[in-house]
C-alpha cells in the first residue's frame, strides 16, 4: 500500500515538474517579446542597421533563442558586403567598378547586376527618362561638399552620354550580358539600397523572423508589424530643418518607406539651391517645387527609384504618375511646406501632420 503511494508521489512530483519546465520556457519567450535585438554597420557609403523584435511569435524551427537571431542579423550584414563587391561605384574590386572603368562590351555578369539594371531601365521607361543611371560621369562633376558648379562646357560634353538606352541587356541559356553604348557609366546610387533591402528581407523572413525594421541610410523596410499588433509609425524629416524635425508620420505594416529630398546634399550660392538630384535632360539640379518625396509600397527598389523620380517631375506630375501605379502611395513635401499624399493615403487618412 505504502509502495503504491509513494509511486503516486513520484507521479505527481515528475508532472509537476514538467509542467514547471513548460511553463518556464513559454514565460521565457514572452518576457522577450518587447526586446529589440539592434546592430549597426557601415555600407554603401551610409549606416546600416538591422532590428529585430526578439518575440514569441519569431520563435520557430530556425529561431529558438537570442543568439539565432543576433546570428541571422549578422549575416544580414553579410549580404550587404557581398552586394557591396556588386554595386559599387567607388570599390576597386566591385564588379560595377570594373565595368565603369574597363572592358564594358559583352561582359558577362551577375545575376544580380542584370536584375537591379532590368529594373532601372524599367523606371526610365516609366519616367519618360527622368530616371537614369547612366548620369555618372555627368553627377560626378557636382561637389557639393566643396560646392563646385561644372562648367556650361563641360556640362554639354558629357550629357550627350546620359542615356539609359545605352544599357543593352541580354541573357543567354542563364548566363547574362551587358554593352553600354559610347562613353556611358553607371550609377546605381538611386536603386542599389532598395534592392539589397529587399533581398534581406527576404533571407530573413524565410528564417522565421517575423517583426523587424532594416534601415540602409534612410531606406527603411518594416517586417510586419509589431508584437503587440501595432503598426510602425515612420516620421518624414522636415526639410532643411537643423533640429531634424518631423513633419508628419505614416503608420505602415510590412511595406518599405523611402525619402529622397533636395536638402540632403546641397549648397547654396547666390541665393540659389544647387542640389545632387540632377535632371538628365540638363545636366544640373532638378528645377523642382518638390523639397522631398517619399514613397511606401512593397518593394523598396521600386521606392528607391520612385522617390528620385518624384522630386524629378514635380507635385503635380508626380502625383499623377503614383496614383497610376497600383499599390504605390507617396507623401510630397512642397516647397511651401505642404503635405500631398497619394489618393489612396489620403483615402485612408493614416498620415498625422504634426507641424
Amino acid at each position: 500500500m505504502k509502495q503504491k503511494k509513494y509511486l503516486l508521489y513520484f507521479f505527481i512530483m515528475v508532472m509537476l515538474t514538467i509542467a514547471l519546465i513548460l511553463i518556464k520556457k513559454y514565460l521565457t519567450k514572452e518576457e522577450y517579446s518587447n526586446e529589440l535585438i539592434s546592430k549597426s554597420d557601415f555600407y554603401f557609403d551610409t549606416v546600416v542597421t538591422i532590428q529585430i523584435y526578439d518575440c514569441k511569435e519569431n520563435y520557430n524551427s530556425d529561431v529558438q533563442e537570442r543568439e539565432d537571431i543576433e546570428e541571422l542579423i549578422d549575416n544580414a550584414m553579410a549580404l550587404c558586403k557581398r552586394y557591396e563587391t556588386i554595386f559599387s561605384k567607388t570599390n576597386p574590386d566591385s564588379e560595377l567598378y570594373k565595368i565603369n572603368n574597363g572592358e564594358n562590351q559583352n561582359v558577362r555578369i551577375s545575376k544580380e547586376l542584370y536584375d537591379v539594371l532590368s529594373k532601372s531601365i524599367e523606371y526610365s521607361k516609366l519616367s519618360e527618362g527622368k530616371f537614369d543611371v547612366t548620369i555618372s560621369k555627368l553627377s560626378d562633376q557636382w561637389n557639393f561638399k566643396n560646392k563646385k558648379i561644372p562648367s556650361d562646357y563641360l556640362i554639354n560634353s558629357l550629357i550627350v552620354d546620359v542615356n539609359y538606352e545605352n544599357i543593352v541587356l541580354s541573357e543567354i541559356n542563364d548566363n547574362y550580358y551587358l554593352s553600354v553604348k559610347g562613353a556611358s557609366t553607371i550609377d546605381l546610387g538611386g536603386i542599389a539600397k532598395g534592392y539589397v533591402a529587399d533581398k534581406i528581407k527576404f533571407y530573413l523572413t524565410k528564417h522565421g523572423i517575423k517583426s523587424g525594421i532594416i534601415n540602409l541610410g534612410g531606406n527603411i523596410v518594416v517586417i510586419g508589424d509589431k508584437p503587440d499588433s501595432s503598426p510602425y509609425n515612420i516620421g518624414i524629416n522636415k526639410p532643411f530643418s537643423a533640429s531634424g524635425e518631423t513633419i508628419c508620420t505614416v503608420n505602415i505594416e510590412d511595406k518599405s518607406i523611402v525619402t529622397s529630398g533636395i536638402y540632403e546634399r546641397m549648397f547654396e550660392e547666390n541665393g540659389k539651391i544647387y542640389h545632387h538630384i540632377i535632371d538628365p535632360d540638363t545636366g544640373y539640379p532638378a528645377d523642382t517645387d518638390v523639397y522631398s518625396a517619399t514613397i511606401i509600397c512593397n518593394n523598396s527598389a521600386t521606392a528607391d527609384a520612385l522617390s528620385t523620380v518624384c522630386v524629378l517631375l514635380g507635385t503635380e506630375k508626380a502625383l499623377d504618375l503614383i496614383n497610376s501605379i497600383d499599390d504605390v502611395d507617396c507623401i510630397i513635401i512642397t516647397n511651401e511646406y505642404e503635405v500631398k499624399t497619394s489618393f489612396n493615403l489620403k483615402k485612408h487618412q493614416n498620415i498625422i501632420k504634426i507641424r
